[in-house]
This record gives structure tokens, C-alpha cells and sequence, in this order.
């Protein structure tokens, strides 16, 4: 299989991750679109990072496009960040303890599973070579 046909699969494999973590928005017309703007943002974030991984994806995508999607990809990031950040802060199930560490758990999470998208799309922005 060609490089290609593997980040087509991660990209795939990607959005139905990121569709079903939002399983429970998609019943509520009203959070149905937030959580369509996240898996969007999501795709954004995840194209700069093949183009740096894959030259296929790197030759299709123009720097003009990658530049987008990468923007978009890190507000929306830091967006939903935020939003999910929140959330967890104001669950009133849990004690104000409890709250606060769910929130930075959600912090950490959602930087840490970002992180290498946003070093190789940078990378790729950057026209760093790949060693």
C-alpha cells in the first residue's frame, strides 16, 4: 500500500474516532453542529500533519491550503479546548474538587493528543525535511 493509502486510512480511521467521542451531541440537534465544527477542525488540524508525513499529500495540498486548514484546525483546537474544558468544570454531579481535576484531566488530554498534529503541521508549513 502506497503512503497515501495509509493517511487516507488515519484520516478515515480519524473522523470515525473523533464522530463517535461525540456520539452522544449527535442526538441533540442543537449540539449537532458544534460537534460537526469539531470533527471539521479535527480534519483541519490532522491534513498539514500528512502533508509533513506523506509527499503525496504534501503534493496534492497547496501551501495556500495548508496554511488554511492549519489555522482553522488550531482555533478550532483551542475552541473546543475551551468548550470541553468548561463543561467538565461546570458538571454538577461531581464536587468542586472533583470538577477541577476533571478539567485539567480534559485539558491535558485534548493537548497531548493534538500535540503531534500541530509539530508536524507546523513542520510542514515550515517545509522542514523529513530525517
Amino acid at each position: 500500500m502506497s503512503d497515501t493509502a495509509w493517511s487516507i486510512l488515519y484520516l478515515v480511521g480519524y473522523v470515525a474516532v473523533l464522530v463517535w467521542t461525540r456520539r452522544a451531541d449527535w442526538r441533540d440537534p442543537a449540539k449537532a453542529v458544534p460537534a460537526a465544527l469539531d470533527v471539521l477542525g479535527g480534519v483541519c488540524l490532522s491534513v498539514p500533519a500528512l502533508a509533513w508525513l506523506d509527499t503525496g499529500v504534501a503534493a496534492w495540498c497547496g501551501d495556500a491550503l495548508l496554511r488554511v486548514t492549519f489555522v482553522i484546525g488550531v482555533a478550532s483546537l483551542a475552541w473546543f479546548t475551551r468548550h470541553d474544558v468548561r463543561r467538565a468544570g461546570a458538571n454538577a454531579q461531581l464536587a468542586p474538587r472533583m470538577r477541577r481535576r476533571f478539567a485539567w484531566i480534559t485539558l491535558a488530554a485534548a493537548l497531548v493528543g493534538a500535540g503531534p498534529d500541530v509539530w508536524w503541521g507546523a513542520l510542514a508549513l515550515a517545509h522542514a525535511p523529513r530525517t
